[in-house]
């Protein structure tokens, strides 16, 4: 077949020729068309998945700090309190948040540069030691702490209990309460009790402000009262001294980061000396006190947690007012009476929410 174009003669294919053709065209552009579908649903795909890490990755964790004055040891109980309550409320290491932690191993000149290495790490919130309180005020941090306070207003670490004003808040022992209580409790377990000795950390001013209502508690009681003070293991071991110097007949243990350490030394002096000692929280009795009385340390702790959840909430430190406590335990350690040759009485054994048999 022959047909004009532009003035020139063309040839015109064969049908069959030209059917080949077609197909052959139809039959490319079809490749070619489901090669292209397929490299826009790979692309697109990766760019999916490309987002969904990229969303993964800047996915920031909240980031909690703890800074504890014992050693990891030392600090367990009330780290695995602490950290239980807060996986309750959602936050688990490494999947739902991030924990950050340092330990002072009882040496209290390693506070500033463990509480400056973690506000370095840009925590949203921070657990701090009561025994770091004079370094965090120098610090001038604005990052939000939570702790424990012997009692807050006194310390100077808030204006007032419903609205501390700062970027401290947490719970109050209301030591200073019950401080006076210890006392009473120590004249009614030892017949004929004349003199006590208040063992305290020196460089602790919670504790001092403690050792002073001790003192004016055992005044009112018309005991003669040896206030020992010390900040390390050697000053330690000079107040055991002034102790069987000075002949007691019992000793108060003023609660603290700082005596909590050393408690296994003080147990050890207490139970050569054949001298009872009381505490306020129940580690002492479980260690070896003859008695413990004051709010749970446990509940305590737990409760501090809630602050931290709260303040990864949106919440400012200085509109959570600190708490009391709610929960106090009298413990009365029966194996120590025992060995010191002391019954005690049935007053207390009533009054005791749990004798350690």
């Amino acid at each position: 077949m022959k047909f004009r174009t532009n003035g020139h003669l063309q040839f015109a294919p064969a049908p069959a020729q030209l059917g080949a053709s077609v197909a052959s065209i139809t039959k490319c552009v079809g490749h070619h068309a489901m090669v292209v579908a397929a490299l826009m649903a790979f692309f697109w795909l990766s760019a999916m998945l490309s987002s969904t890490a990229s969303a993964d990755d800047n996915r920031k964790l909240p980031k909690i700090g703890e800074l504890w004055f014992q050693d990891q040891q030392g600090a367990r109980l009330y780290q695995q309190t602490f950290q239980s309550r807060l996986r309750d409320l959602g936050y688990v290491d490494g999947k739902t948040a991030t924990f950050v932690t340092r330990f002072a191993d009882g040496d209290s000149a390693r506070l500033p540069a463990l509480l400056a290495e973690l506000l370095e790490q840009k925590l949203d919130v921070l657990w701090i030691t009561p025994r770091a309180f004079p370094v965090a005020k120098r610090a001038r941090t604005a990052t939000p702490m939570v702790s424990v306070f012997v009692d807050p207003v006194a310390e100077g670490m808030a204006k007032s209990l419903a609205r501390p004003g700062g970027n401290i808040t947490g719970m109050s022992w209301q030591t200073l309460e019950s401080s006076g209580k210890r006392v009473q409790i120590t004249q009614e377990l030892i017949p004929k009790l004349s003199r006590i000795a208040v063992l305290y950390d020196l460089g602790d001013p919670a504790a001092a402000l403690e050792t002073r209502l001790l003192r004016d508690a055992a005044k009112a009681l018309k005991l003669l009262v040896s206030e020992l003070g010390f900040r390390n293991a050697k000053e330690l071991k000079a107040a055991f001294v002034a102790i069987k110097h000075d002949q007691p007949q019992a000793i108060v243990v003023v609660h603290s980061a700082l005596s909590v350490h050393h408690r296994s030394d003080i147990v050890r002096f207490a139970s050569e000396a054949r001298l009872p000692f009381i505490s306020e929280g129940r580690d002492f009795a479980d260690a070896g006190a003859l008695l413990s009385f004051g709010p749970s340390v446990i509940d305590m702790f737990k409760r501090t947690a809630n602050y931290v959840d709260k303040i990864l909430k949106g919440a400012k430190p200085a509109d959570l007012p600190i708490e009391r406590p709610t929960v106090f335990e009298l413990i009365v350690n029966e194996k120590t009476a025992k060995a010191l040759g002391l019954k005690i009485p049935e007053s207390i054994q009533l009054r005791a929410d749990e004798v350690i048999r």
